[in-house]
């Protein structure tokens, strides 16, 4: 499983990402830095919940987003 999060400056929209799919969006006006009253951390999803508005910042794995990544995908190796 990957995850990220990430300001994305072309739909001005924190998006949640996990394997290909987009879990949530916040749009940029009610996060903290810009809203004059954000919402309270605790009405977040736990992976909006990472700061200031910052235009393309990504926390986490960018193979999140890719909508052909799924975990399987993972090149990591098994234990025998």
């Amino acid at each position: 499983m990957v995850v990220c999060t990430f300001d994305n400056p072309a739909t001005w929209c924190r998006e949640c990402w996990q394997d290909g799919k987009l879990l949530c969006s916040y749009s940029y006006l009610i996060l903290p830095g810009i809203a004059r009253e954000p919402i309270p951390g605790r009405l977040y999803f736990f992976g909006a919940n990472v700061g200031e508005w910052s235009p393309g910042r990504l926390w986490g794995d960018p193979r999140a987003t890719e909508p052909a990544y799924s975990h399987t995908d993972n090149k990591e190796p098994t234990p025998e």
